[in-house]
Parts: structure tokens; C-alpha cells; sequence
């Protein structure tokens, strides 16, 4: 039996435009079957779901002057299986001709859609219409423009889908205190550097003569760490952090300028712990120590966690752990996964390779290098919000911030990503345990005390229902925790910079969540 045709017209209207145009052009698909049956056709992500074709990156963006592609934001991440069943929200995926009768599609064309172009201001295209008879296969249409060109995949396999997500990048140099921003940032297997080396803890004693003890100070406990930003001057090799007062004190505000690397040899050594992981850190000394304690109220110390010292992974938080590796080994062993099917066709050094046998450590971050967010995620939360209120990313203290999914909470299934950054080779980011939330969402930082009204209710609305891990039960989840995946013969380092705008790849999927374990050592 002959394989049934159809014919397909592509056009933009108006067909000229310029970028710097207030509408996009409107972008029409026509259908018409050249069968003499009715034929039923699975539009997912193929350019016959024109707006989800583009975000999916079904078409390609070439421009004629240098050659290469337009970047675009798009993702690829699996779902559940689709439904052909009547009323069902996958029906609209279905796409039924009639013999001789078209069928039209349309959606807006390079701007104020998903997917996400950057060319440049006043570039000018014209596209003209071309009919094509196809059997699923791939179909060009030329610009004739002076510098520019448009290429559609229509339907088949043929080419591996490239998942792009914008980013945004934090340090926290002093563990707890507000985010640093970042344009770009080495990757390194104990995460950005800078990021969390420095950690405040309260000084307790019973008397002059009687043992101190240090209490570990984070903002969950101490909401008056919400009243501390920080940033980074690297060009001195200096951080400053800066404390403003509540409103309505007496108080001012204040800044201390603090070295990024500081000369350590001559500080006191001293034990201090986090979640049961202990670290052998250095005080920072009096002077520093008595302006945090004048702006807190009471005695505290600000410690130093040195090159090279780091704190041990605890619980099956590593990329080794056999809890981690049985799920995520699960994910992709089958041949019935996307990643298997991805893999046929994807280079191979897009592939993932295993992770080194030692397992690396951590600085004052609580269990990861790093933790990744998504936008998406954090725009669900902000819908639970009354209307005005905005959720503030920064409180959820991720490293990196992605945007692109189809929907909130994707991540909870990731099992790795892979960052294709212009400036170095692909780095992958395993992803093994989720991130386990508390109070510290329900902070005010402008006053230093847990909000009122609905911006101090975040967690209570996450109880709800993101309280989907089953290893910690009774609290919700937000984001995944993550580790550099060292390759090749290169010892503990260096994974090259990345920089916001660079494309992002999910390349690991798990079938099911992973169980967050107890700490222990």
C-alpha cells in the first residue's frame, strides 16, 4: 500500500517585515491530503503545532550573512503517554483531513511567542509562499532577503532536538546572606567559585572560663540575615557586604569590604560543623568578627573554609550513591526511554559519561555544589500569591536558574543537564536528590523577621501538594541539587565558564523521584 501524501503551503503575512516592527508576522501552515480517505496526523512539536513547533525548535533560523544559526529557547523533556480518546486534553495534538478540503494553522512568527529570538533590530525578511508534497521528511523554505533565511523541519526523526533554556547565575560568598548576581561563572566540582566559603556562627558561653560553642547561623533560624547583601568587586579581589537596618531605627547602614581569598595561614583553625558534616575552617579575627557582632547584637564569628577544604556529601546526596545510581540507572537502561532514542543520534560527546569514583566535597553549601531551579516552577508559585506579589527566586538560594520547561516542577524528574556553552566543551550536571524547603521562604528581607499577611505564607501553599518526596514527607520540595561531572583525564577542576544565554540540554530523565536520605555519616 502507497504511503498517503499531503501538500503543504507555508507563507508569512505580511511577507516582508522588519524585526523592529511592532507585530510579528503571522506564520500559516495549509493542509490539504492528496488521499482519498480521511487521514488522522499527530501534530506534537512538528511544525503542524506551528507555536509548539517553534518552541521546540522545529525551525531553524539561519542568517545568510555569517552563517549561523539564531539562537532560540526551547526544551524537550518527556510526558506522559498521549491519550486519543475524546474530550481528552491531548486531542488537540490531533490533526484529521479530508480529501481536497485544507486545513489551516497559524501562529505569531518570531516574536511574543514561546520560543525566543534575538536577531538584530531593522533586519528585513521576505519569505515567499512555496507549496511542497511530502512524506514525512524536510521541507526548506528560502528568504529572498538580504541576509537571512528560514529552514522548516517538518515531522521524521532525523535530527536530535536540542534543548536551549536561558539562564540566570548567584553566589552567596557569605553562606545565608543575600544573592550575588552573576553575568558568567567557572564551573568547578565544589561549585562557582566564592560561592558559600564563608559561614557566620553564634558564639555561645556559659561564662570566661567556660567552653565555646559555636551555633551555626542561617536564615531560617536568624531571619535578620535577610538584612545583609553582598557583592562581589572581582576586579579587587574584594566582596563588600553591606547592612541595612529595619526601617524605622536608629541605626544606619553600614559596609565592610572583605577579601574574596584571604590570607589564611595566620587565622585560628577551628572545627565547626553543618548538618552533621564537620569542616576545618578558619576565623576570620577580631575586627571582622566585632562588626557583625555590632550589626546582630550579640557575639558571633565569621569563619573561612580555605582552598582545598571542603566538607563531606552526606546522606545519598553523592553522584556515587547507590540509592541515586539505581534510580537514575533506571531511568535510562531501557530502550523504551527518550534519552535511549536521543542518544542514536546525538554526538558523542553530548553523551554522559560516569562520574569519577571519589565523590567530592562540598563548601558551606548545605548538600550540593549547586541547585537548580526552574522559572517555570517559581511562576507557579507566584499564582498562589495574592495578585500583585511576586515570588522572589533569591529566597529559594539557587546557583542556577532555568527557563524554558513546559510546565512547574518538570525538574522533579531531571536526572542530569548538560550546559552547551559558545566557550567550552558540553558540562554536565547531575542531578540527584531534590531540595528539601523550610521557613526561610516566609522571610521579609527589608525588615528581617518573617513576612505577614500572604508573602509569609510560601511554604504553607507549597505543603499543599509539593510535598512529593517520599523520603522526606512532611515537607514540600522545590528544585534539584547538582554536581559537576568530571570527564576526561582532568583532576578536580575547571568545567570552563558559562555565561547567561547559554543553551542547556536535559539529558538525563528519571521514571520516577528520587528519595531524599536522613543525613548521616
Amino acid at each position: 500500500m502507497a504511503s498517503p501524501k499531503i501538500s503543504i503551503t507555508i507563507s508569512l503575512s505580511p511577507e516582508t517585515y522588519h524585526f523592529s516592527d511592532p507585530s510579528p508576522p503571522e506564520l500559516t501552515i495549509t493542509v490539504t491530503s492528496k488521499s482519498d480517505k480521511p487521514l488522522t496526523i499527530f501534530t506534537h512539536s512538528t511544525i503542524l503545532d506551528p507555536h509548539l513547533g517553534l518552541f521546540r525548535n522545529r525551525f531553524t533560523i539561519t542568517n545568510l550573512t555569517n552563517g549561523l544559526k539564531v539562537r532560540q529557547s526551547n526544551i524537550c523533556i518527556k510526558r506522559f503517554p498521549f491519550k486519543r480518546i475524546h474530550r481528552s486534553s491531548d486531542k488537540k495534538y490531533f490533526m484529521t483531513i479530508h480529501p481536497g478540503v485544507p486545513s489551516i494553522v497559524s501562529t505569531k512568527f518570531g516574536r511574543k511567542v514561546t520560543v525566543i529570538l534575538n536577531p538584530k533590530a531593522r533586519r528585513m525578511v521576505t519569505v515567499l509562499m512555496v507549496c511542497m508534497v511530502l512524506s514525512p521528511a524536510i521541507a526548506t523554505v528560502w528568504a529572498s532577503s538580504w541576509d537571512a533565511r528560514a529552514v522548516l523541519w517538518i515531522g521524521g526523526d532525523g535530527e536530535p532536538r536540542m534543548i536551549s533554556l536561558w539562564l540566570k547565575l548567584y553566589i552567596y560568598p557569605i553562606k545565608s546572606l543575600r544573592a550575588v548576581p552573576l553575568s558568567s561563572a567557572v564551573l568547578t566540582t565544589t561549585g562557582f567559585p566564592y560561592d558559600r566559603r564563608f559561614m557566620l556562627f553564634k558564639i555561645e558561653q556559659d561564662g570566661p572560663q567556660s567552653e565555646r560553642k559555636l551555633t551555626r547561623m542561617t536564615v531560617t533560624f536568624f531571619p535578620q540575615m535577610g538584612l545583609f547583601t553582598q557583592e562581589v568587586q572581582l576586579s579587587q579581589g574584594k566582596f563588600a557586604v553591606t547592612f541595612t537596618p529595619p526601617p524605622n531605627t536608629k541605626e544606619e547602614q553600614k559596609t565592610l569590604s572583605l577579601p574574596l581569598e584571604p590570607e589564611f595561614d595566620t587565622l585560628e583553625e577551628v572545627t565547626v560543623s553543618l548538618h552533621g558534616s564537620d569542616a576545618k575552617a578558619r576565623n576570620m579575627g577580631k575586627q571582622i568578627n566585632d562588626w557583625f557582632s555590632s550589626c546582630f547584637e550579640w557575639e558571633v564569628m565569621l569563619v573561612y573554609l580555605p582552598p582545598g577544604r571542603t566538607r563531606k556529601v552526606l546522606g545519598n546526596l553523592a553522584p556515587n550513591s547507590a540509592t541515586v545510581n539505581s534510580n537514575q540507572e533506571a531511568a535510562i537502561a531501557g530502550q523504551h526511554s527518550w534519552f535511549s532514542t536521543l542518544t542514536k543520534y546525538v554526538p558523542s560527546y553530548l553523551q554522559m559519561e560516569e562520574v569519577k569514583e571519589k565523590d567530592k566535597g562540598i563548601t558551606f553549601a548545605d548538600c550540593a555544589p549547586y541547585l537548580v531551579v526552574t522559572q517555570e516552577s517559581l511562576d507557579d508559585v507566584t499564582a498562589r500569591l495574592v495578585t500583585g506579589l511576586q515570588a522572589d527566586v533569591t529566597k529559594f538560594r539557587p546557583n542556577i536558574v532555568l527557563e524554558g520547561a513546559e510546565s512547574a516542577y518538570e525538574e522533579d524528574y531531571w536526572g542530569a543537564v548538560s550546559i552547551l556553552s559558545e566557550s567550552i566543551h558540553p558540562v554536565d550536571i547531575v542531578l540527584t536528590q531534590n531540595c528539601i524547603r523550610c521557613q526561610s521562604l516566609d522571610i521579609d528581607y527589608s525588615t528581617g523577621t518573617y513576612a505577614r499577611g500572604d508573602k509569609g505564607t510560601i511554604l504553607k501553599k507549597l505543603m499543599r501538594d509539593r510535598r512529593v518526596d517520599e523520603g522526606k514527607k512532611y515537607s514540600p520540595v522545590f528544585g534539584r541539587y547538582g554536581f559537576l561531572v568530571e570527564k576526561g583525564d582532568s583532576p578536580g577542576a575547571l568545567g570552563g565558564r558559562v555565561m547567561i544565554g547559554d543553551e542547556v540540554q536535559v539529558s538525563k530523565r528519571n521514571e520516577e523521584r528520587t528519595k531524599f536520605c536522613t543525613y548521616s555519616r
